[in-house]
């Protein structure tokens, strides 16, 4: 495959590469005898409203990503649309064809969250759009075969059956208690927990939801208390996840406690180091939150550099979905059928894993975290690759 290099310097698309409108990115070569086309990558998600906080801080990485891409002046420079569904899958629906009817569009980062993926992905395959998504972990996204469809990340059945690992190899719990908050994810996340903690021989003593609209979890707490549980899981986002664990501490209930990717934000770091203390909270991610190699040193650099925060759990893997797909134009595929193809053989390195899709388009080798709380900060304390359940030394 001819590599794509820009011939010449395209007006100042480098600078003003975040605000970069598609149709500005193409240019003449010298002598005019080729140019770049006009490419643009779309980035779609939660940008604002009550989702917000899932969706920018991944923008932030794609926009990184597009200006290291974009200051190299041997490349064509990539424009960048932003599609801002709120975290709704209606709103998406009713925007996506803003991304699938721009034909400079020919590669989509996203979308974040997985009910506005299978919202969008039949109109998506239609247009013959390939995605990345750095984040949407609903294992049934990839069951009817999107030709289109591509995750970088593990899905929430493998999630469970890592953080099921962890309680059994870790805590060695016998009898725990699988609570979630409602919700779609939450609901499904506890689920598969529940499902792989029983093949494992535990006895889930205590299953049942809190109301995510209610801040007092009163009833599930002593459900919880009386059930005399060595550990809890909680499937579900912290909105809801923080008063029940504070509610759980402040009963006496100090047992090892448990949870998903939606726990693992500020707001359940700032409750645990201020009020619970609890020394035993695992969350599970197939995400990088805190950096452990070199290059997730860098990226985590620049990105605070450019930002003044760190990033946050997928703001790496967005830096990889958005790095991914730039491989593919710098590597000749400027059409949306040329990308995709590409990307269903692609083996590339990315800064939090190694990349590459099976048939259906998942990640073949995902990688889950597990962190813990120490001080005021999260830590990785294990990772579970295949199943297998390795520690993570502490950082001297």
């Amino acid at each position: 495959m001819i590599r794509l290099r820009r011939l010449v310097v395209v007006g100042a698309v480098v600078g003003a590469l975040a605000m970069v409108a598609p149709a500005s990115v193409g240019g003449p070569a010298a002598g005019g005898a080729e140019e770049c086309p006009p490419l643009a990558l779309a980035f779609v998600g939660a940008l604002s409203g009550s989702n917000a906080s899932s969706g920018e801080p991944l923008l932030l990485s794609t926009r990184i990503a597009l200006a290291e891409h974009n200051a190299d002046k041997d490349r064509c420079p990539v424009g960048l649309v932003t599609l801002d569904t709120r975290g709704d899958p209606a709103v998406a629906l009713a925007r996506i064809e803003e991304v699938t009817e721009d034909p400079q569009v020919v590669g989509v980062v996203g979308p974040v969250y997985s009910g506005e993926t299978l919202a969008v992905l039949p109109l998506l395959a239609k247009a013959n759009l390939p995605m990345v998504t750095p984040s949407a972990t609903n294992p049934d996204l990839s069951k009817k075969r999107r030709a289109v469809f591509h995750r970088i990340v593990g899905t929430d059945a493998l999630l469970a059956g890592a953080v099921a690992n962890w309680m059994t190899g870790e805590y060695a719990v016998k009898r725990v208690a699988v609570i979630d908050d409602g919700t779609l994810y939450g609901k499904k996340v506890a689920d598969l927990v529940n499902t792989q903690l029983t093949k494992d021989g535990v006895l889930v003593a205590e299953r049942s939801a809190i109301d995510p609209a209610s801040s007092d979890h009163s009833v599930a707490v002593r459900r919880v208390a009386g059930a005399n549980v060595d550990a809890v899981f909680f499937g579900g986002l912290s909105d809801s996840g923080v008063p029940f664990e504070r509610q759980l501490s402040e009963a006496g209930v100090k047992v090892p406690f448990a949870g998903g990717d939606g726990m693992l934000d500020g707001k359940f770091l700032a409750s645990v180091s201020s009020g619970s203390q609890n020394p035993k909270i695992a969350i599970g991610c197939a995400c990088v939150v805190v950096a452990v190699s070199a290059p997730q040193e860098r990226f985590s650099s620049r990105y605070v550099d450019r930002y003044g925060v760190l990033p946050t759990y997928f703001s790496f893997e967005a830096y990889d979905a958005t790095r991914l797909l730039l491989q593919g134009i710098d590597d000749g595929n400027t059409t949306r059928a040329e990308l995709n193809a590409w990307l269903d053989g692609v083996q590339y390195q990315g800064v939090s894993q190694q990349i590459a899709f099976d048939r259906r388009g998942e990640a073949k080798a995902p990688v889950f975290t597990i962190f813990g709380i120490s001080g005021d900060q999260y830590r990785p304390v294990g990772r579970v690759v295949g199943g297998k359940v390795e520690r993570i030394a502490p950082a001297k």
